[in-house]
């Protein structure tokens, strides 16, 4: 067993581009990473991107401060999940 594979690798800047989101799933696949955390807006690319590969997606919800209401912290989960990831973290 290696340290990488209990590795989340994760960017929440407000700042990320397409080219970070594949550069973060491409150093999941490279470095054999556990899985990549983006923020939700991000969440179909990175999908599309790990394919098939044993990369585990996940998300946020209510970041980075939790004060959206329960209700709206519901919603973005369940469009996270629709939109393909597998892990929510809610704050």
């Amino acid at each position: 067993m290696t340290i990488a594979s209990h590795i989340e690798h994760t960017n929440l800047s407000p700042l990320l581009t397409i080219g970070d989101i594949d550069r973060l799933v491409d150093e999941a696949r490279k470095f054999k990473f556990f899985g990549v955390c983006v923020p939700p807006f991000w969440v179909r690319r990175a999908s599309r991107e790990i394919g098939k590969e044993k990369i585990a997606l996940v998300t946020v919800a209510g970041f980075p401060l939790g004060y959206q209401l329960t209700q709206t912290k519901l919603d973005e989960i369940r469009r996270a999940i629709a939109n393909g990831a597998e892990e929510i973290v809610v704050v």
